[in-house]
């Protein structure tokens, strides 16, 4: 499996990248929910709750509740209830390309390939891998072509957030409720691509993910 980059037709690449950024820029934001807990996550949610008032209506409800879960805990529960969610059991990865490949060496090529497509948008991550979800959503903002993006998101991302929440079983959890937005806004904002969405089904190795997701916090 490899990701295509189709050359920009039509406007003039400043142009075009400066409409693409503001459409895209809320997925800087929403990726800040899902990095690890720190002092800042409280404006991140306010900032994202203004971003998206308009277009999604319906998140807001959602971030709500997720600002007053967290309001309930100090810095430590919050950095303990994130690393029980997607560290402890490797089954809750972010890491998409081990959410699709599981330890099949196309994990490999995807990563290498994230890797450059970072490096081409011009976003220098210094955390986590290329194809970590928060990563990946932020290249939506940086990628200056949109043909890609559109791939990224629809063919890959979508599907894999989809596999994501099948394997949480406390259906309460706060950052299941985020991860239900996130795919949500996606399926709204490139749900009327043609291209065929990845099976994750036909890549994965079945006896890797075996498990679910059991976080009761």
């Amino acid at each position: 499996m490899t990701l295509k980059v189709v050359s920009d037709l039509g406007l003039k690449p400043e142009l075009k990248g400066f409409l693409n950024n503001i459409k895209m820029r809320k997925y800087l934001l929403i990726a800040e929910l899902f990095a690890y807990p720190s002092s800042d996550l409280p404006d991140s949610i306010n900032a994202c709750i203004n971003e998206i008032t308009n277009n999604y209506p319906e998140s807001i409800r959602t971030l709500s509740s997720f600002k007053k879960h967290l309001n309930r805990m100090d810095l430590g529960k919050q950095e303990e209830y994130y690393s029980k969610t997607f560290d402890v059991n490797a089954q809750c990865s972010m890491d998409l390309g081990y959410v699709i490949f599981g330890e099949d060496y196309k994990r490999g090529e995807f990563l290498v390939k994230m890797k450059n497509e970072q490096r081409l948008a011009g976003h220098n991550f210094e955390i986590e891998l290329a194809d970590y979800l928060p990563n990946v959503i932020r290249l939506f903002y940086y990628h200056k072509n949109k043909d890609f993006v559109e791939e990224l998101a629809y063919r890959i991302t979508i599907p894999a957030i989809k596999e994501i929440l099948n394997r949480f079983k406390d259906t309460g959890n706060i950052y299941r409720e985020i991860l239900v937005m996130l795919l949500n806004i996606l399926e709204k904002d490139f749900g009327h691509s043609n291209l065929e969405q990845i099976n994750i089904s036909k890549e994965k190795d079945n006896k890797v993910f075996q498990k679910v997701c059991n976080v009761k916090c």
